[in-house]
């Protein structure tokens, strides 16, 4: 039996429906096929019951790290002051996201559509199982983390938790029990759905990089065939490239748009959770939870990496031709009016200049909301301010 190809169309609805899937409790969706889940009226309850814990997380989680303040810093106990930080910075992140995407939610919707790739079935294919793997290990994490947690059990730890999440509550309360079995449903809330969905945000963000990439580097195998081949494109091929490369300039700009300030506070909150997290795992806990700040400390750096990398494969591909065009020449036939001569003067075609003008006046990439490139040298900043930390860290203690 001969191998069945799948077409190309139908693994951009699995993308379709694994978006939608993600972005549904958020009020989010890629098209207009969404309904499917759980009906249009029960999903507008679950978006209004789920940013309405947002708002009360982020906020309870801000009262008690500045309650924790005078409670743990003040008596030099800071490792019982991370995870309120680490969890107020997890909701404030996700609460930032949610708000900002649901008010451009037409742009959302809109943009996706732009990016279709009927035509292009291997590179769906690729994309959709790293995708899912990605979307997975992630899921994992939150797994892995409530799994150390509840095997290393310290009763001291989550009594000192509880206390501060409810301003100091004795545990000689009768109402102690049932806190902690709030403050346990609290944390699982903000793993599930405060982390796993900036996460899933993130690889959202990388997977629309991916495609970008991906249109930048088929205009430049077009380009590049070219000029192997030393022909001279005539005027309505320049144009045709040149609408092309304008065409996908303008989706590099929604992206930075749509995604504006979210990659920078993105970025930002990575980075400092993991500087927490870095803090926390030297503070040498039980091994539990050394595990649970271990998986944490690596999801965050994948993260990073993945935004990073993706990023700077977007803008490396987009000022590729730029760098083509100036290197290249083009060789002439000219042609008298009694005979054919070949002169070996080589010079820059008007089209071709033309063509470089257009790649060097522009100014485009992926940006953390304006303020710098995302690339190699923006990474080994980052990197280097982590690094340097944790130096500090160690030296200190």
């Amino acid at each position: 039996m001969p191998f069945k190809a799948t077409t190309p169309t139908s693994y951009e609805q699995k993308f379709e429906n694994l978006w939608n899937f993600l972005f549904w409790i958020n009020g989010l969706q890629v098209n207009n096929n969404a309904s499917w889940l759980y009906g249009e009226k029960m999903r507008s309850v679950a978006v209004i019951i789920n940013t309405t814990l947002h708002l009360v997380t982020a906020v309870h989680y801000l009262l008690a790290v500045l309650y924790g303040v005078d409670t743990y810093i003040k008596i030099n106990s800071l490792h019982a002051y991370i995870g309120f930080l680490n969890g107020f910075l997890c909701a404030f992140v996700s609460i930032c996201s949610l708000l900002v995407l649901k008010c451009r939610k037409k742009k959302f919707l809109l943009f996706y559509r732009k990016l279709a790739f009927s035509d292009d079935g291997n590179f769906l294919k690729c994309l959709y199982k790293t995708t899912s793997i990605y979307l997975f290990l992630l899921f994992l994490v939150p797994i892995f983390t409530v799994t150390s947690i509840t095997v290393g059990y310290n009763r001291t730890v989550a009594s000192n938790f509880t206390s501060v999440l409810m301003f100091g509550l004795d545990d000689s309360s009768q109402l102690f029990y049932y806190a902690k079995i709030l403050t346990f449903c609290q944390f699982l809330f903000v793993l599930i759905f405060c982390k796993y969905s900036v996460d899933s945000m993130i690889v959202y963000f990388v997977h629309i990089c991916k495609k970008i990439a991906r249109k930048f580097r088929i205009l430049n195998q077009k380009l590049q065939l070219a000029l192997v081949n030393q022909r001279s494109l005539r005027f309505n091929d320049f144009n045709h490239l040149r609408q092309r490369h304008q065409q996908i300039c303008q989706l590099t700009e929604e992206v930075n748009q749509l995604f504006s300030p979210l990659i920078a506070i993105w970025l930002l909150g990575l980075a400092v959770s993991l500087c927490f997290d870095l803090r926390a795992f030297k503070m040498q806990f039980a091994v539990f939870y050394n595990l649970f700040f271990g998986i944490k400390i690596l999801g965050e750096i994948c993260l990073l990496i993945l935004v990073f990398k993706t990023s700077a494969e977007v803008n490396s591909e987009a000022h590729y031709m730029n760098e083509r065009i100036l290197t290249s020449t083009i060789s002439w036939r000219v042609k008298s009016e009694h005979h054919f001569s070949e002169v070996q003067n080589y010079y820059y075609s008007l089209n071709y200049i033309l063509f470089s003008q257009r790649l060097s006046t522009s100014s485009i990439g992926i940006t953390a909301s304006g303020l710098f490139l995302i690339n190699a040298s923006s990474f080994l900043t980052m990197s280097a301010s982590v690094l340097t930390y944790v130096i500090v860290l160690y030296q200190t203690s």
